[in-house]
């Protein structure tokens, strides 16, 4: 039987491996946000984070999965316009 552990820490970093490649980080942050629960969006935006190094020096509170009644609040006037947040690389 396999170590449950093993294949979580196994997917973690390949999860992370995968979205040091901004193109798969830009689909991952919007399947997320289409999936309409902030704490999903808020999760991917973390992995995010950690897998381009910068999650420890991410403002806590953006990122923090108990302090998010504005971002709450956005999505919700935005769904009462009828209109949806998406995330796009910036090109240089």
């Amino acid at each position: 039987m396999s170590n449950p552990q093993f294949l979580t820490g196994n997917y973690k970093e390949m999860l992370l491996e995968g979205l040091r490649n901004p193109d798969e980080a830009e689909q991952y942050i919007n399947a997320a946000l289409e999936e309409g629960d902030d704490t999903v969006l808020l999760l991917a935006l973390r992995d995010v984070a950690e897998a381009y190094g910068i999650s420890q020096t991410a403002p806590d509170q953006l990122l923090s999965q108990t302090d998010r009644s504005h971002f709450s609040d956005l999505i919700q006037i935005l769904n009462a316009l009828g209109l949806q947040l998406v995330f796009k690389r910036k090109v240089a």
